[in-house]
C-alpha cells in the first residue's frame, strides 16, 4: 500500500524548483542538476518557499545521514539523470554503501534497513531525456516502501553469477526490483 504523501513539497516549492532547474540550464543547458547542485537547488527552493522561522539545514556533505533537514523531516535527495533514464522505471543506482563483507542476502538487507532508518523522505530528480529536450519528474519516494526489502528472497543473477537479486513487493502496482 503507497504511503501518503508527507506535505511538505507544497505547490510554491514546485514552481521554485521548477525556476531554478531553469535557471540552471540557463548557465549549463545540457546538462540536469545532480549531486551537490540538486542540494542546493532543493534547499534554496524550501528557503524560498516556507514560512519564515521554518528549520531548513543542510545534513552535511558525504556523510551517512540525512541531505536536508526540513521541519523535523530527513530528507534523502536522489537523482537519475543518465540519457538511459526510462520514463516508466525508478532507478536508485546508488541508495547506499554494502561494499563489505560478509556478502550475503541478510546482512545486505540489514545495511540497507539501517541506512533507511535515517530518512523520512527520499526526494528523486528525474531528467528524461527526448533530444533535444529533457523533461523532468520530481517525485516523493516513501521509505516504507523501499523498507519492504526485508520481504524479499535474493537469488544469484546475471552471468556470471556475482550479484544478488530479488523482485519484491508492490508500489503504486508496479514491482520493485533489487540487486546487490
Amino acid at each position: 500500500m503507497p504511503a501518503a504523501a508527507s506535505g511538505i513539497f507544497t505547490e510554491g516549492f514546485l514552481i521554485a524548483i521548477k525556476a531554478m532547474v531553469g535557471v540552471h540550464h540557463s548557465i549549463y543547458p545540457t546538462v540536469p542538476p545532480q549531486g551537490i547542485y540538486f542540494e542546493a537547488l532543493v534547499e534554496r527552493a524550501f528557503k524560498r518557499t516556507k514560512t519564515p522561522f521554518t528549520i531548513i539545514e543542510a545534513g552535511g556533505r558525504n556523510q551517512p545521514r540525512h541531505d536536508l533537514l526540513v521541519e523535523d523531516h530527513r530528507i534523502s535527495l536522489k537523482t537519475e539523470t543518465g540519457a538511459v533514464t526510462h520514463r516508466e522505471r525508478i532507478t536508485i543506482t546508488k541508495l547506499c554503501t554494502t561494499e563489505r563483507e560478509p556478502w550475503d542476502a541478510p546482512t545486505l538487507i540489514a545495511r540497507v534497513l539501517e541506512h533507511l532508518a535515517r530518512y523520512d523522505i527520499i526526494l528523486m530528480l528525474r531528467a528524461i531525456w527526448d533530444d533535444p529536450l529533457i523533461h523532468y519528474q520530481l517525485l516523493e519516494i516513501p521509505v516504507e516502501n523501499l523498507r519492504l526489502i526485508e520481504t524479499a528472497v535474493f537469488a544469484p543473477v546475471g552471468r556470471p553469477a556475482e550479484k544478488l537479486g530479488s523482485r519484491y513487493c508492490s508500489w503504486r502496482r508496479r514491482l520493485i526490483s533489487c540487486s546487490f
